[in-house]
């Protein structure tokens, strides 16, 4: 059994180790500027670590010929990619925290890590490109398993 002051000891070396990793991972966030760019390569959004829109450029001429709601769109678009990315990168900054901290099974809010902490906010980000979600809100790649289980045929279609 360790004593009492070896345990201090443990604890105060954690506490030490949590207070380095969240100053990194604090100056990574503030410094952090991610790109999103739109899915026909028109328009590139960058945003903070917070989703905060620091710039928009239009990559061509594209977007004099469109319409104004195509143009919100693909703004839209390049915004929300932005975004996807920011989140990830919040996710990725605080991990290192995560993996210092104690389980509290069964303490609200505390199931799913990071992931479960930051849950409702990835929720409302468009999927990746290329991504569509799937009916229980994952994302999923475009061929689906469903395929596998019936043969790999194709079903047919119903109206």
């Amino acid at each position: 059994m360790q004593s009492f002051e070896d345990r201090l000891k443990e604890a105060e070396d954690l506490l030490a180790r949590a207070e380095a990793a969240a100053a990194a991972s604090t100056e990574t966030l503030r410094a952090a500027r991610l790109k999103g760019v739109s899915q026909d390569r028109s328009v590139e959004a960058t945003v903070g670590a917070g989703g905060e829109l620091l710039d928009l450029r239009f990559l061509n001429q594209r977007f004099q010929s469109m319409a104004g709601p195509q143009l919100a769109a693909t703004i839209l678009d390049a915004v929300g990619q932005a975004r996807r990315k920011a989140a990830d990168a919040v996710v990725d900054a605080v991990r290192p925290l995560e993996e210092m901290t104690p389980v509290f099974d069964g303490m609200p809010g505390a199931e799913g890590g990071v992931q479960g902490l930051f849950k409702e906010l990835l929720a409302q980000l468009p999927p990746e490109p290329g991504r569509r979600p799937a009916a229980d809100g994952h994302l999923r790649d475009e061929i689906d398993d469903e395929d596998a289980e019936d043969g790999g045929g194709h079903r047919p279609a119903t109206s």
